[in-house]
């Protein structure tokens, strides 16, 4: 079978890399990459205005979505992969040169191919889209994107004051959000709240992943911010762009001196692994 889904994804992506040359491209610029998008009907793109920058240059990486179902039929070939874990699913892939993930409970494919850097995400229909995509599109394929340039997607805050700075880490709801927000609206400086780009520069260096950061009602009132901050998400959490609150502390990089784990009154000590 890991051989079935080795030339499944090399099949696949070749189609990706066909379609592409005719398909209209909306391009983007993550982390200093630029990155080229193109889909079978309007769906990521929209989610995309105001979580990226605009390109600076050719795209280095193109990605390719689509939601037609066509490879149902191919999966057929597969049998049922199921019953196959993610690390049996990455070695398969790996020894191919490729990178990907399968979604069984919705027939969802998101593969890379580094060496042409082709990604592309299949889906049997446009609805088929997890609830939160919307504010965090693409992330499988970017972090592929960003590992093929020697970078790397960290789930992690970051704050910091004239450039210099600390990685915030833990899991959802550890603090990262409310500890940044904070943090900005003192006068210090941030790339994300929720995700971060981290690469040697030759020292640790933190980069936007996404531009949007996440909030809920009762944090924006503790940090005393007021105003329409929209619809909330499937997290219950306002969705915004902290360049349009506090267009100083916003930054295109911050230098890594430290990583920190948020604290929270009357929660478990968390802990570095």
């Amino acid at each position: 079978m890991p051989d079935n889904i080795a030339a499944f994804a090399r099949a696949a992506l070749a189609r990706a890399q066909t379609a592409l040359q005719t398909a209209p491209l909306s391009a983007l610029r993550v982390a200093g990459i630029n990155i080229a998008v193109a889909e079978t009907s309007p769906r990521v793109i929209p989610w995309t205005e105001g979580q990226f920058d605009p390109p600076d240059g050719p795209a280095t990486a193109r990605i390719y979505c689509d939601y037609s179902g066509s490879h149902l039929q191919a999966m057929q070939a597969l049998g049922d992969i199921s019953a196959i874990s993610p690390l049996e699913l990455d070695d398969a892939l790996a020894q191919a040169g490729l990178f990907g993930s399968f979604n069984p409970a919705q027939n969802h494919w998101d593969l890379f191919d580094p060496a042409t850097g082709t990604g592309l995400r299949l889906l049997p229909r446009p609805e088929a889209y997890p609830v939160w995509e919307p504010t965090a599109p693409l992330a499988n394929l970017l972090g592929w994107i960003m590992r093929a340039n020697g970078r790397m997607v960290m789930h992690a805050a970051a704050l910091g004051i004239d450039g210099n700075g600390v990685l915030l880490a833990g899991a959802g709801g550890s603090g990262k959000s409310g500890t940044t927000l904070a943090g900005v609206a003192g006068g210090m400086q941030s790339v994300g709240d929720d995700y971060c780009v981290i690469s040697q520069d030759p020292d640790p260096v933190a980069r936007p992943l996404y531009r949007m950061m996440k909030q809920d009602s009762a944090g924006l009132a503790r940090t005393g911010l007021q105003g329409d901050f929209g619809p909330l998400n499937w997290q219950g959490k306002h969705v915004f762009d902290l360049r349009r609150l506090f267009p100083d502390a916003a930054v295109d990089r911050i230098a890594i001196r430290a990583v920190l784990l948020p604290a929270i009154r009357h929660t478990p000590r968390r802990h570095l692994e």
